[in-house]
């Protein structure tokens, strides 16, 4: 299992170098978000950006977090 999690790591990592080699510093985080998302479709990487998830206090919803990037359905970011 933990060999799994380090090579779906190193793809992650790839990607976020690629995008930094590429744009550099500098920009809104929105950018660099739109720009990941266009690397993970072109290395077929499974993401899901903004996702909404339950805060949950007793039983009861009491709120929601926006995740920024949820990767491979088991990173956050």
């Amino acid at each position: 299992m933990e060999l799994e999690h380090e090579e779906l790591t190193e793809k992650i990592i790839a990607a976020a170098i690629n995008v930094h080699k590429s744009l550099g510093p500098g920009f809104l985080e929105s950018v660099y978000e739109k720009a990941l998302s266009i690397e993970f479709e072109a290395c077929n990487i499974p993401y899901q950006k903004q996702w909404e998830i339950p805060i949950t206090y007793k039983n009861q919803e009491i709120g929601k977090h926006r995740l920024d990037m949820f990767v491979f359905n088991r990173f956050v970011f």
